[in-house]
């Protein structure tokens, strides 16, 4: 049971992770006048976060995508 819910406590952090480096990737593309974060290169699938935890590149890519588009409605 203790490792269900560790996980589940590491599964909400990289979430938050995920969505505020979305928020920053968006942030940026916009800054750089990129109206999708596809536009932006990244050099790896996964990117270091938090200790050993990583982000899902193309997870954030389609929540950064979203912003945008929800923006730009």
């Amino acid at each position: 049971m203790g490792d269900d819910f560790l996980d589940s406590m590491n599964a909400q952090g990289m979430s938050l992770v995920e969505e505020n480096f979305a928020e920053q990737l968006a942030e940026r593309a916009r800054s750089l006048g990129l109206e999708s974060t596809a536009s932006i290169q990244l050099d790896t699938t996964e990117v270091p976060s938090l200790g050993n935890a990583t982000v899902n590149v193309d997870r954030v890519r389609a929540l950064a995508d979203a912003k945008l588009a929800a923006r730009d409605a």
